[in-house]
């Protein structure tokens, strides 16, 4: 954020921009929180930042302190069900093929 000198609009973007995608993935709009924060200069990690006077919310490791546990923050446990796969990757290498998959629901065991 203190590269966009802390700014409110530039905040609001992202995060209009990144809470669908959350919902997208499962998470409860209850249970997301959205931070300004700079990692860089340590601002709004551990402690409340000057410059953010417009966020009344906590602080990064206040939040993480107070969160709730990522399991409850999905809608539902899909380990037992089918297998669903996203393949976005394939390639060959040395002679094996190579295929890059994200899990998009269930669970893949060995064996």
């Amino acid at each position: 954020m203190d590269t966009v000198k802390w700014s409110k609009n530039k905040f609001d973007q992202i995060k209009e921009a990144l809470e669908p995608e959350l919902l997208k993935f499962g998470f409860l709009r209850s249970n997301i929180q959205f931070i300004p924060v700079s990692a860089g200069l340590n601002e709004q990690n551990i402690s409340k930042a000057a410059q953010v006077d417009w966020y009344h919310g906590k602080h990064l490791v206040d939040a993480l302190d107070h969160s709730a546990k990522i399991r409850e923050n999905f809608k539902k446990d899909t380990s037992n069900e089918n297998l669903k796969i996203e393949v976005f990757g394939i390639q060959k290498e040395k002679g094996n093929v190579v295929v890059s998959v994200k899990i998009k629901q269930g669970t893949l065991t060995t064996g």
